[in-house]
């Protein structure tokens, strides 16, 4: 199971790579930067990194968390594993269909890509039902409904996404992170507050049913008004959690212990990025598309948000994944540094294009995702280099050693 946890693992990095490369290629080519690179795919870039990155990282996570259940046959624990190949057949044969106009092979992806999700669903609610912790849970099946949905209806729209279908792809990683975060908090917790969790989950459920009640409709005003709703909703939801994240991290921040300094650092950054999204986003949808902030609203929450709390969880998440323990509790700067300048390039000049153009402004906007590309890389490799062996028992004895440290 270890061995077949590494691959899954791989073929999220190698997901990650090509969709990043796509979508640094494809920002490229927007700012006029000549290049023909991935000009077959660019339009694929959020399915690369939603469906191939993201939701493979997240799934092949569960996987190995069953690895250290006992009390799961291993009949049953191979048998959910396979939403892991599930959603990487998916991805290939949704991307392809869509890009050869094959509705056979399109649906045929959509079916694995459905099937994936439903074994991942499947394995929350399992999990849910072995922890004390069922609220954090309900997020993260919450969000594998909103994966369902985006996979269901993937075909439908091809290349090109109504607002309320690029804020279902943004919720699936936004509601399981912050599913984890309250994992992570009634860990270590004082001001753990069980009642305010259920509200924001039912606050985050509600903007989900309003993203999809939008779809539908073909007025712009009426979708746009739901999407908003819906975005209002996740926001005082958000502004929930955060008010017990903070007093956590308060505490965090002044630790003995530089890993939990460093996931401090990087969750605030998160934070300050979601909250921005979501304000753009407002700007975008309540002037009916007329201030055009949607591309740096979209890149404020998935470069800002959910790539920086990656690089918070991904020095303890991923070592675990791979049945590996760290050698140290020291990480660089560096990537959190490059990912940060470069969304701001990319956010902040884009905002600026709204109001003036100045050539060397879309050129730095059109180079601003290979900031983003080598911090991810970086981290990585750093990762990588960080980590060694389990020499006991692997994942288990992983987990068990840095329990203490997922904060």
């Amino acid at each position: 199971m270890k061995k077949q946890v590494r691959i899954f693992l791989a073929f999220s990095i190698l997901f990650m790579v090509v969709g990043l490369l796509d979508g640094v290629f494809r920002l490229m080519a927007r700012e006029s930067i000549t290049t023909s690179v991935f000009t077959g795919i660019y339009g694929f870039h959020p399915l690369l990194v939603v469906f191939g990155f993201i939701a493979v990282i997240i799934m092949t996570e569960r996987v190995a968390s069953l690895t250290t259940l006992e009390s799961i046959s291993a009949g049953r624990r191979s048998m959910l594993s396979l939403m892991v190949p599930f959603t990487v057949l998916g991805t290939i044969l949704v991307t392809t269909g869509i890009s050869l106009s094959s509705v056979l092979l399109s649906y045929s992806g959509v079916l694995f890509l459905l099937l994936g999700s439903t074994l991942f669903i499947a394995t929350l609610k399992l999990l849910s039902g072995l922890s004390n912790m069922k609220t954090s849970f309900r997020f993260m099946i919450l969000s594998g409904i909103d994966l369902w949905t985006t996979e269901l209806l993937s075909p439908v729209f091809g290349v090109t996404y109504p607002v309320g279908y690029d804020m279902l792809l943004l919720s699936f990683p936004v509601i399981f992170i912050i599913g984890e975060r309250i994992e992570l908090t009634r860990f270590i917790s004082q001001g753990y507050s069980e009642n305010r969790f259920k509200t924001s989950l039912a606050l985050y459920a509600m903007s989900t049913a309003l993203f999809m009640l939008s779809l539908p409709f073909s007025m712009v005003e009426y979708r746009y008004m739901l999407v908003a709703a819906g975005i209002i909703l996740m926001a005082i939801g958000t502004a929930s959690v955060y008010v017990t994240e903070r007093r956590n991290l308060n505490i965090l921040s002044r630790s003995a212990m530089p890993l939990q300094r460093y996931v401090s650092m990087h969750t605030r950054i998160a934070y300050a990025w979601l909250f921005l999204g979501l304000i753009l986003s407002l700007i975008y949808l309540l002037s009916f598309g007329s201030v055009d902030t949607h591309d740096v609203f979209i890149h404020a929450i998935a470069v800002g948000f959910v790539l920086t709390m990656i690089l918070a969880h991904g020095p303890i998440i991923m070592p675990t994944v791979a049945g590996r323990r760290l050698k140290t509790d020291r990480f660089s700067p560096v990537p959190l540094l490059l990912l940060t300048a470069g969304n701001a390039v990319r956010v902040g000049g884009g905002a600026a294009q709204l109001f003036v153009s100045i050539p060397i402004n879309s050129i730095l906007v059109g180079l601003s995702g290979w900031p983003v590309f080598a911090a991810l890389i970086i981290f990585m490799l750093e990762v990588m280099m960080k980590s060694e062996k389990s020499v006991r028992n692997g994942a288990k004895d992983t987990v068990k050693g840095q329990t203490d440290n997922r904060s």
